[in-house]
């Protein structure tokens, strides 16, 4: 609170409520003697924070000193390097995937993420930190295909230790798929874009947060994950449907199944139609989408999905049989990358 006092010359005396966030850093929402209300960052002493802090900063620079209009993002209010606090302007407004569940959103917000993204991928690339290696994920994935060391082995739990068998077993897909990572032109990126990373403020308005990882890289990994994360959040929407069905007795409930996964795979095309169309619309002509875009979207995609998997297999005994299904559709995917997004809909033709 001292640190905050002093950074805003304004008191920091009061939380508000529902103010609690997860993640990997301490996050809070707060109000001000003078009733202004903040978001509060500050990065855990972890190998990187440094980085992840200059990278923070480094966006805020070029979004707002550059005013990128179609980005929206908090504005960075104060900082302070020697505690790796950052001090954001509060946005309220609901965390996307939460949006999503209740349906509290607009069919145009696919286009205005597409439109967004765009916008970071066409700034000025001299803006942005070096490219870093630790946000490839597709590079750490294939290394760990090689081997696990004892100590990663040791600590895994039951459903890792299922997961990495599968995985192994798909060595060579996965790794043929892998080793056309690398872009033509680099470009500034998020870096980490998940859905959790959008809020939908009261007004319908989109905002981009989070720039941990904001880096000169890839722009396919940005635009493949996001899509991963979208395909996703409306298989498990499906997934959830399914477990509210009752099926009658005497009736065949693969139907049921097959009609509600259908559907959850036909409202993902058509989100993912909607976003990779405004973003491509948005960067033509800008030298972005270049011969090997689609792969490389591709393996972000299966890549994403992966991480998905092993991030709630982390806290389980076994691997579910959902998670199973996720990763064969992501090994599916592994084998034909470019035309498997034209199907769920990343395509520009």
């Amino acid at each position: 609170m001292d640190v905050l006092t002093r950074l805003l010359g304004d008191a920091v005396y009061e939380h508000t409520s529902d103010n609690s966030f997860f993640g990997r850093n301490h996050n809070a929402v707060l109000r001000t003697e003078s009733q202004r209300i903040i978001f509060a960052k500050q990065l855990r002493d972890v190998p990187g924070a440094d980085a992840r802090f200059i990278a923070c900063k480094d966006a805020d620079h070029l979004f707002r000193q550059l005013e990128v209009g179609s980005v929206s993002t908090p504005e960075l209010i104060a900082e302070d390097a020697e505690t790796r606090v950052l001090v954001y302007e509060y946005v309220d407004g609901r965390s996307l995937p939460l949006a999503l569940r209740v349906d509290e959103y607009d069919t145009d917000l696919w286009t205005e993420m597409g439109k967004s993204l765009g916008g970071i991928h066409g700034s000025d690339g001299s803006m942005a930190p070096p490219p870093n290696a630790s946000s490839a994920p597709g590079k750490t994935v294939v290394e760990l295909l090689d081997a696990l060391d004892f100590d990663s082995f040791w600590n895994l739990s039951g459903a890792e230790i299922e997961i990495w068998a599968i995985l192994h077993s798909q060595r060579a897909t996965l790794c043929q798929v892998s080793t056309r990572l690398d872009p033509s032109r680099r470009r500034p990126i998020h870096g980490d874009l998940r859905l959790d990373q959008f809020l939908l403020d009261r007004s319908g308005k989109l905002w981009i947060c989070d720039w941990d990882e904001f880096n000169a890289g890839d722009p396919a990994q940005d635009l493949g994950m996001l899509c991963g994360d979208v395909f996703l959040a409306f298989l498990n929407q499906g997934i959830q449907d399914l477990g509210a069905i009752s099926v009658e007795n005497g009736s065949d409930g693969s139907e049921l199944i097959r009609a509600c996964l259908g559907s959850s795979a036909a409202k993902a095309r058509t989100a993912i139609t909607n976003v990779s169309g405004a973003y491509f619309a948005s960067t033509s002509g800008a030298g972005i989408v270049d011969d090997t875009f689609y792969v490389r979207s591709g393996w972000f995609v299966v890549w994403h999905m992966i991480e998905r998997v092993l991030a709630r297999a982390s806290l389980r005994a076994y691997c579910t049989a959902i998670d199973k299904a996720i990763l064969g559709i992501a090994v599916a995917m592994a084998v034909s990358p470019g035309s498997s997004m034209k199907s769920i809909g990343l395509d520009h033709e």
